[in-house]
Parts: structure tokens; sequence; C-alpha cells
């Protein structure tokens, strides 16, 4: 036998070498087991700055250094934890909560579960004593504690108790603490609603502040200069959790119109008016890229692709500009030009002149100001507006942008729109006949050959259809208004 049975304390063996090794080490053993107390049992980790010679017991599901160590004595010896497993009817002290515990064999228990928790039974709970037995327990000071259970009516901690301050402490400060695990709640609790539960903050024993629920079940702040009369700082409902302010002026915003929003609700609601919203207060889009709808019905206005938009305008084939050619017409346009003269058009009536200038700039004065194709300064932040927010636009328009690089959205008529998408004229896909030609492409073809363009000159008349040409009359109506042909 190498090792004492009970402690395994080392035995220096005979003839053993450097006997001071196995002494120190029984030693040490003893230091750390003999008179145990520990300064913590519920730590699962070490300390980080331990001092030599502290005693922990190691609680369930350690880490650290202390992994796999649970309900072992930690001793801190020598600069390195060592560990001692405890053999049941262990006794050790528990400094951090004034109590002895014993080990069962499996986990450390509290020693007692009688007051005092280290053993002592309160006396008052002892039966078949006398009014002459154990007279030691008395003295006029504290009353006969012979016959009193743990149940006072009241209770004072270094201070003096009283029927209404049944609980009275005098102390630098109170600690409520957690029960080794979880958390610690303080209930404060009334018996109507008219009552009060609150906390009240004195100074020489007069109020000054108090928190809680006074009067009623909202939450109230309040403060008071004299412990008498208190003014209201904050209330809290009870049921939505918004908050009053009865004696602070919240930067005296009224209700009413003050723009592009409406204040309601004595200044707790601010709404966007609704078609306020203009191009500069859009979020940025790129270029050759729209904003309209498609969705049927009045709605939010949408993104819409290249090809989206093609769709909206009824638009196949390649659609690539004017066109320079007609599909199964042979010969070129200056050739038809030299050959169709006044006589070859079957109707007429006028001269179709000028380009189609699309949409015209227009420029607002007044409430609304801006200049250019539906851009209107507003007071709301740039770059904020989602489709959400845009004003209700019809089936069948867009916001787009035909300026070069990424900025603002621009009002795009479907003019405009075609000139970006590169079309001209009706544009409704390869073109099968010419408006104001009677007869088929093939008829066209069989009449026309070479020769029949070569004169010079002429004027082309017939009726003017396809595009508009010159400056357009704008009328705007609603809450703009105005009419001109570009101011």
């Amino acid at each position: 036998m190498v090792d004492t049975p009970n402690l395994g304390l080392p035995y220096i063996l005979a003839a053993q070498s450097q006997k001071h090794v196995p002494h120190n080490e029984a030693i040490r053993a003893l230091d750390a087991m003999v008179q145990l107390s520990v300064l913590d049992r519920s730590l699962t980790a070490p300390p980080a700055t331990p001092a030599e010679g502290d005693r922990y017991i190691v609680a369930s599901s350690p880490t650290a250094a202390w992994s796999g160590q649970a309900e072992k004595v930690a001793a801190y010896q020598d600069g390195a934890w060592m560990f001692y497993a405890p053999k049941e009817g262990w006794i050790s002290w528990v400094a951090d909560e004034n109590i002895a515990v014993a080990f069962d064999g499996a986990v450390w228990i509290a020693l007692s579960a009688g007051g005092g928790g280290g053993g002592v039974t309160d006396h008052g709970a002892l039966t078949g004593l006398g009014d002459d037995d154990h007279p030691q327990y008395h003295n006029n000071a504290r009353g006969d504690a012979r016959y009193t259970l743990l149940n006072p009516t009241t209770l004072g901690i270094n201070a003096t108790a009283d029927t209404t301050n049944r609980l009275s402490v005098g102390s630098a400060a109170s600690l409520f603490n957690h029960a080794g695990t979880g958390g610690h709640q303080i209930k404060i609790n009334k018996a109507a609603v008219a009552d009060t539960a609150s906390f009240l903050f004195q100074s020489a024993f007069s109020g000054r502040a108090e928190i809680g629920l006074t009067g009623d079940d909202d939450f109230h702040f309040k403060v008071s200069p004299n412990g008498t009369a208190f003014s209201e700082a904050i209330i809290i409902n009870r049921t939505t959790g918004a908050c009053s302010f009865p004696n602070t002026s919240l930067g005296g915003v009224t209700d009413g119109d003050k723009g592009d929003v409406t204040v309601s609700g004595t200044g707790a609601v601010w709404t966007v008016d609704a078609d306020v919203v203009t191009n500069a207060k859009l979020a940025n889009v790129p270029t050759a890229t729209f904003k309209g709808r498609v969705t049927a019905a009045l709605g939010d206005p949408e993104d819409l692709t290249v090809a989206q938009a093609k769709t909206l305008l009824n638009l196949t084939g390649t659609n690539s500009g004017d066109q320079t050619s007609i599909v199964g017409i042979t010969g070129t346009i200056a050739q038809f030009n030299t050959a169709i003269t006044d006589g070859d058009l079957a109707t007429g009536g006028g001269t179709a002149t000028g380009v189609n200038t699309g949409d015209q700039t227009i420029t607002l004065t007044g409430p609304v100001t801006g200049s250019g194709t539906g851009s209107f300064a507003t007071a709301l932040t740039t770059n904020s507006v989602t489709n959400g927010i845009l004003a209700d636009v019809p089936t069948a328009t867009f916001k787009g942008r035909v300026t070069a690089a990424t900025g603002d959205p621009e009002d795009l008529t479907v003019a405009q729109a075609k000139t970006l998408l590169n079309l001209a004229g009706t544009n409704s896909g390869d073109q099968t006949s010419i408006a104001g030609i009677t007869g088929t492409i093939a008829q066209f073809n069989t009449a026309c050959t070479d020769a029949d363009f070569a004169i010079g000159g002429g004027t082309i008349t017939g009726s003017s259809t396809g595009t508009n040409s010159g400056d357009q009359t704008i009328t705007l109506s609603g809450d703009v208004s105005g009419t001109g042909t570009g101011a």
C-alpha cells in the first residue's frame, strides 16, 4: 500500500529516495482538505485571478481548466489547480452562502434544513418545553425566542420596523440575488386599480420622485419639490404603450396641412399627401428603364423592362426607327420620291411637313415650381420614394429616363418611349402597305419599274396622317392647371 485509505495521502516507503517529495505532497493535501472551507460552490469555470490556497467546490458541467471535475474540491496550490475527490460524509463551509454543506456520495447538500443553515434548529419550533426550560434562550432585549416561530409581523435589519414599514433595512446597499441559477424578480402588488404600487425616492424622508402604478394601471413617472405636490413627467399607457408628456412640449407641432404632409393625432401621425410625389423624390433608376403599369386596373407603378414596354405599345418586328425600305417593294426611297408626283397620289388634301417634337417643356410657377417634362420640386427627401408611395398612374403610361447617366426618373409620353426605343412612325411591325396608296404591294411592284423612277422634283400631297407636327398645345388639369405651347 502506497497511499492512506481515507485521504489518499502518499506513504514514505522504505529506502525511498527524495523522501521530501511524498511528504510535501501529503502536507499539501492536508492543507487543502483539513478544516475544509470553500469560497463558492456555484462556479463552472475557474476564477480569472485566484489567490494561493483558494478552494472551491466545482459546480455541475464545468469548463476550461475545471472540465470533468464536477463536485470535486479544487484548490489553487503552487500556481496550479489540484483536485480532490470527496468521500461521503465530508463537510465544508461555503463562505459566500454562510452555510455548511455535506457530500452525500453524489452531490453536496446543505447540512441542515433548519434555520441558520448551519444545523441550528429554530428553538421556537420545539414542543414540550415549559416556561422555565432553557432560560438561557430568553433575555429582555430579544424576547422569548423559545416560542416565537420565524414568521414575524415586522422585521428590522439594523433599523426599526413599524406597522407601516414592516420591513426596514439600515444599510449602504441591499442585494437580492438569484438562487444559484436563473434570474430574480421583485414583485410589488396592489389590491385594487385605484391603489398604488410604486417606488418612492426620498430626500430626508420627503418624497422627491415616484415611479409605478399610482392611482391606476398606467405606469407613471412623477417628481416633487416638497414631497406633497407631485407633477407627472411621463405616463405610459398600459394598453398601447404610448407615452404622453403632460408637462413637456414636443416642439410645438400642431395638426394640419404642412405642405407635402398632413399632421394629425396631436402631432403623432404624419401622412404624406396624395399625388405630391414628383420625379426628384423618386429613387434613381438606370438609363433606358421605365416606370409604368402593365397590370390591369388602377394601381401602383411597376418597374418595366424594354420588352414589357414594347408589348404595352403593341410593337412587333425589329422596329428600328424610320423605315428606309418597305418589305416587298423594290427600289430605294430616293427613287420612290423622284418617281411619285402629285398626280400619282389617288387621294389628296394638304401637304405633310414638319417633324414630331415629342413632349413639350413645361414651366410651373406658384406652390409647385420647376421646369422640365414633369419634374416638380417638393420638400420631400430626395430618393426616398418607392412605388407604393407614388401617386397612382393610369394603365399604359410610363416613368423612365432618357437623359444619359443615372439620375431622377422622368415622365415619358408614348412618343418619348418610342424615341427611347428608336421607333418612329406607326411602327406597328413590318410594313405591308403605304397610307394613301391604293392597291396591293404586288400590284405596286408590277406597276412601278426602274424606268418609272426618272422624274425629279414635284410635290407630295395628300392626307396628313401619322404623327403630330410642330409645337403641341398642352392643357393641364387637376392640382396643377394651365394651357400653352412650351411654358
